[in-house]
C-alpha cells in the first residue's frame, strides 16, 4: 500500500469516527428532547425527568438501582404533571409567588438541612444541581401550599353533628384508651387507573423508610398533604378516636415506628408515630373537643386534596407517552 493510500485510509478511519461520535452525540441529544408527556399546552421532556430524578435523589438521600429506576420516574413524572396543572391553577386564581416567598422557603430548606443557606448553595453546587432547579421545585411546592390555604381549608366545615357522631363513635369503639400519639403523615394520591403504580410506589417508600432513611425529607417532596412542608406532622391524638383502620394500625407501633401503607380508595397514608404519652381520663373535656376537632379537620383536609387533585387531573388533557 503506498503511503498515499495509508494516509487516505487514516483520513476516512477518522472521519467514520468523527461521524459516528456526532451521530452518537446527537442520538443522546434528541433522547434527553423526546417527548414523555403532555399536558394540556405544555410538554414534559425525558430530559426534564432526568432533572427531577437526579434532584430527588439528591435532597431525599434515595438510592436506586437501574432495574427499580422506573418505580421513581414514574412518580417524578406525576409530579411534573401535577406542577403544570398547578401552573394553570395559579394563574386562574391569580397566585404569586414573590421573592420574599421564594428566599424564605430556600432558607427554610437550607435549615431543614442543617445549614446556612450559603452552605446548602454550596451543597447542592457539588451535588450537581442547578439552584435554578431547586427553585423551580420550590416555586411549584410554595404555589401548591397557597393553592391549599386559599382554595380548600376555607371549604372544610365540622358541624355539631359531626363531632358528636366521633364522640359516640369513640365512646363505642375506644373507650377507656388514655394514649395519645404525635402523628406524621405522607399522603399520596393518584386516580384508579395509576394505583397499582402508586401502591408499589408507598411499598418502595415503606422499605425505604423502614431500612433507615429519613421520613421527614420523603414527606416534603412526595406527601400531597397539607402538611408536607414541615415533614408531614399532623399533632397529637387519642387512638380511640382514630378510624378503626388506623387505630389498629398506629396501636401496634412503637414511636419512631411507621406503618405499612394505609390505601383508602384513591389514596394511600404512611403513618408515622413521633411520640407517645398516657392521659388521665380527666384530663378535660377542653383538650379532647380540641383534638375530635383536629381530627375531623385533617381527616377532612385529606379527603378534599384527593378530590382536588383527582378533579384537576380529570379535567385536563393529559397524554403519557412513554
Amino acid at each position: 500500500m503506498t503511503i498515499v493510500n495509508k494516509q487516505y485510509c487514516r483520513r476516512l478511519v477518522m472521519s467514520l469516527v468523527i461521524a459516528a461520535s456526532m451521530f452518537s452525540y446527537c442520538a443522546n441529544a434528541f433522547a434527553k428532547q423526546e417527548i414523555v408527556a403532555v399536558v394540556n399546552s405544555h410538554v414534559i421532556t425525558e430530559f426534564d425527568l432526568q432533572k427531577r430524578v437526579n434532584l430527588l435523589l439528591k435532597t431525599t438521600g434515595l438510592t436506586y438501582e437501574d432495574k427499580t429506576i422506573n418505580i421513581l420516574k414514574l412518580q417524578a413524572l406525576q409530579m411534573l404533571v401535577d406542577e403544570r396543572l398547578f401552573e394553570g391553577e395559579a394563574k386562574r386564581f391569580n397566585i404569586k409567588i414573590d421573592p420574599a416567598d421564594m428566599s424564605a422557603a430556600k432558607g427554610k430548606v437550607a435549615s431543614n438541612h442543617h445549614m446556612t443557606l450559603s452552605q446548602f448553595q454550596e451543597f447542592i453546587k457539588k451535588a450537581g444541581i442547578s439552584e435554578q432547579e431547586v427553585e423551580t421545585q420550590l416555586y411549584y411546592q410554595l404555589v401548591w401550599h397557597k393553592i391549599l390555604k386559599s382554595q380548600i381549608e376555607p371549604t372544610v366545615a365540622i358541624s355539631k353533628k359531626e363531632l358528636e357522631q366521633l364522640k359516640s363513635m369513640t365512646e363505642q369503639y375506644g373507650a377507656g384508651n388514655n394514649v395519645e400519639v404525635k402523628l406524621a403523615e405522607i399522603l399520596l394520591v393518584a386516580d384508579k387507573s395509576k394505583m397499582k403504580d402508586l401502591e408499589s410506589f408507598a411499598d418502595d417508600l415503606y422499605n425505604r423508610i423502614h431500612a433507615g432513611a429519613d421520613f421527614s425529607k420523603i414527606a416534603k417532596e412526595f406527601s400531597k398533604g397539607n402538611t408536607a412542608d414541615t415533614g408531614g406532622e399532623i399533632g397529637w391524638f387519642n387512638l380511640g378516636q382514630l378510624s378503626y383502620e388506623f387505630g389498629q394500625v398506629l396501636e401496634k407501633l412503637e414511636v419512631g415506628e411507621v406503618s405499612t401503607p394505609i390505601v383508602q380508595n384513591e389514596s394511600i397514608h404512611i403513618m408515622k408515630v413521633l411520640e407517645t404519652k398516657k392521659v388521665s381520663e380527666s384530663s378535660g373535656d377542653d383538650r379532647q373537643q380540641e383534638q375530635f376537632v383536629e381530627m375531623l379537620r385533617q381527616q377532612k383536609m385529606d379527603a378534599k386534596i384527593k378530590s382536588y387533585l383527582i378533579k384537576l387531573r380529570k379535567d385536563a388533557y393529559i397524554n403519557f407517552l412513554k
